[in-house]
């Protein structure tokens, strides 16, 4: 049997500096090409540490747009409906669409020297990009959830709603540290990692902490610039990571899912990596707030897998929840089974660590 890592398939190169956020549109972005006439179905889209984008096409691994889209590195990036939501680390989330009649760049290796044409900007904002946490995004009523580290301070959580580009609920941020447990240091408690399926909220943190919240945007009147969401903090585990948390996942059962695949993972679920080499499990119910009367618990009751590797910077979670994905600083990917998480394969390729 041969055990040596799988090789690519293809790869994608072009970008002039590292590649930093990596998002897959699923084909429901379309773009036209330097003729006007024929139109490029976008599949990926990459950001690197420049602040360039490219929108590629895996029918012919060529790029189909090649913008900039911020002065420094892109570290987020989402597609909602036919607009490209883009976070960086020049503070600002900014919100793009390809309009009919505007040619974009698709030359490779990207010009860096001259100003490139850009989409339509729908909207853009200033946020807290100061502790290289990504956003989380997700789809809410007619508009897009985009959850970021808080204005005010790293240590705390701002949701806005795009394009509006209104702040909807600020300064969601857990309580201070239980009774009988060591302080959180003065400096260590950024958020460093987000995932959002409204009503719930997930956060990793720099002391090694997770904490699940509960919000409640019912009473958010979209004509109105206030900041009306309602938001509690349900659970969170104590460094539950001895260092930073880097990725933090939901894994949410379907309501249809009564037979699930014997490797999928059970129930619902977050998965959360850091520097430490434990990949941790978390347990909880969609369907309550927290305790019975609502209050917020204290809870020790996670699982920790230890992979034997340090420094695993990002996660993915296959749509059947059958595998998970670890990004490692040493380079390589490697997949485990959701249920068990045993390890299955191993990727290697890259030089530098792998990014999501």
């Amino acid at each position: 049997m041969d055990n040596a890592p799988p090789t690519p398939l293809f790869i994608l190169r072009g970008h002039a500096g590292e590649v930093q956020s990596l998002h897959w549109s699923e084909g429901c972005l379309i773009v036209e090409d330097s003729t006007g006439q024929r139109k490029r179905t976008i599949d990926i889209l990459t950001g690197d540490v420049e602040g360039y984008v490219v929108a590629w096409s895996l029918s012919n691994l060529r790029p189909c747009a090649i913008w900039k889209a911020h002065d420094k590195s892109v570290i987020g990036l989402h597609v909602w409906r036919d607009t490209i939501v883009t976070h960086g680390r020049d503070n600002k989330l900014r919100q793009w669409r390809f309009v009919p009649g505007v040619l974009l760049s698709r030359n490779l290796p990207i010009d860096t020297k001259n100003d490139l044409p850009k989409p339509f900007l729908v909207a853009s904002l200033d946020v807290n990009a100061l502790n290289f946490c990504s956003m989380a995004c997700q789809s809410w009523r007619d508009e897009l959830l985009v959850s970021v580290p808080g204005l005010l301070g790293s240590a705390y959580i701002d949701v806005f709603s795009m394009p509006r580009a209104h702040r909807i609920a600020t300064r969601i941020t857990p309580p201070p540290s239980p009774a009988g447990k060591a302080p959180v240091a003065e400096g260590r408690n950024s958020v460093t990692a987000l995932d959002i399926d409204y009503p719930h909220l997930v956060a990793g943190y720099e002391d090694g902490s997770v904490a699940l919240f509960h919000l409640d945007l019912s009473a958010v009147d979209p004509t109105q610039q206030r900041q009306d969401g309602i938001w509690l903090c349900t659970s969170r585990w104590h460094r539950a990571h001895k260092e930073t948390v880097l990725s933090v996942r939901f894994a949410i059962r379907a309501d249809s899912d009564d037979r699930p695949h014997p490797d999928a993972i059970r129930g619902d679920q977050i998965l959360s990596a850091g520097i430490d080499d434990n990949l941790m499990r978390f347990r909880f119910s969609r369907d309550a707030g927290g305790d019975d009367d609502g209050r917020f618990v204290e809870r020790q009751d996670q699982t920790a897998t230890k992979t034997g590797h340090f420094g695993q910077g990002s996660l993915a979670i296959r749509q059947d929840k059958c595998l998970i994905l670890t990004a490692g600083w040493d380079g390589k990917v490697r997949i485990f089974t959701g249920n068990h998480l045993e390890q299955v394969a191993v990727l290697k390729w890259h030089r530098a660590s792998p990014r999501r």
